[in-house]
């Protein structure tokens, strides 16, 4: 071959790479269009935009988005490449997870490591407003007569910190949350529950949170709802031998190995409580905003549990602890809730990394 084919061929080869992705994209894109979410980022992807004069200076970014989103096989080349950076870098390629020690999954994101590292504070005048929100919601509630108890659940990161890799270094071993604890029981009377100490404890003995998801376990769930019910009602006592912990074969929720593409690759057997309160069962009533338990407990109160994702392993004991409990997410939330549950006890629930939210206004 003379040396002009060849730099035809070259030529040739050159145009089809950059263009056969075009090309294979306008083919199959009707189908990907129809693809709303990614399994394997757990998130909802770009739509394609549509051509506006008003938005014509945004139109080229957003559509660069949508084209990526939609690249044919950019499913299977991001597995690839995830296999890659996993099996011989020990990375991931979502920079929001880091790899710990024994292939611990931690979380990046929201300055959720930066927090237990003591890097990240709040200052004074965060704490002010923060307790500023939480005393007018309390002050809303005892107007009403209703308890109010706030409950934050430790970062996973500030309970298994000893698997956090070596290139994360612990500056300062008090967060900026248990500062803003501090400083809401030295300036009110706000009973505040963090059940750092309870899960550290109960650590030894089971493990609490999820190794690939930024979540307590059911383990961790049930210590936190006993820690709450503790609060709520000093003379409560249960003991541990009733209940039994039992790891069956059913995969564990991991939404960290899914935000990094590696669900394919880890998983964990998921551990469960048994025997709490066995004579204690409930029924669930899905509502528009917020599920309803009724259950056949002794104890006959009303609880509005306000919070995020963190409540939902807590339901299945927290329910059986009184007869009426109803779970909504804080954005759900707003003043016509009080009329229409009429709660005698409201718990404020947030984890660590957002626990500013907990003042937050509700019912305005």
């Amino acid at each position: 071959m003379n040396k002009n084919k060849t730099h035809i061929l070259l030529v040739l080869i050159f145009i089809g790479i950059i263009t056969l992705p075009q090309i294979i994209f306008w083919f199959v894109k009707e189908k990907d269009a129809e693809i709303e979410i990614s399994e394997s980022e757990n998130r909802k992807l770009n739509t394609k935009p549509e051509l506006k004069l008003s938005s014509i200076l945004e139109y080229p970014q957003k559509y660069d988005n949508y084209y990526n989103d939609h690249l044919p096989f950019r499913d299977k080349l991001r597995e690839f490449w995830t296999n890659i950076n996993y099996n011989l870098f020990h990375t991931t390629v979502d920079d929001r997870v880091v790899i710990g020690k024994e292939d611990w999954l931690f979380y990046r994101g929201d300055d959720s490591i930066r927090q237990v590292q003591g890097l990240k504070e709040f200052t004074l005048s965060d704490k002010k407003n923060v307790l500023l929100g939480l005393q007018k919601n309390v002050d809303r509630l005892e107007i009403e007569g209703i308890q109010t108890y706030v409950l934050i659940a430790p970062n996973k990161e500030n309970i298994y910190r000893e698997y956090l890799p070596d290139t994360i270094p612990i500056k300062k071993n008090v967060t900026r949350t248990e500062e803003l604890i501090e400083y809401i029981k030295e300036k009110s009377d706000i009973t505040v529950v963090y059940p750092k100490i309870e899960l550290i404890d109960a650590k030894e003995d089971y493990q609490v949170y999820r190794k690939y998801d930024t979540h307590w376990n059911k383990v961790g769930a049930f210590i936190a709802t006993i820690a709450l019910k503790k609060q709520i009602d000093p003379d409560f006592s249960y003991d541990f031998n009733n209940i039994k912990i039992e790891k069956i074969d059913e995969k564990d929720s991991r939404d960290l190995a899914n935000l990094a593409s590696l669900n394919n690759n880890i998983a964990e057997a998921k551990l469960i409580v048994k025997n709490f309160f066995p004579e204690i069962k409930y029924v669930i009533n899905e509502e528009e905003r917020y599920e309803e338990y009724i259950s056949n407990s002794p104890e006959r109160k009303t609880v509005l549990f306000i919070g995020d994702s963190f409540r939902e392993d807590m339901k299945e004991y927290f329910s059986k602890l009184y007869n009426r409990v109803i779970y909504m997410h804080r954005d759900k939330c707003s003043k016509d809730i009080l009329e229409n549950i009429k709660p005698d006890i409201v718990v404020i629930e947030a984890v660590e990394r957002y626990s500013a939210l907990i003042g937050k206004n509700l019912f305005e």
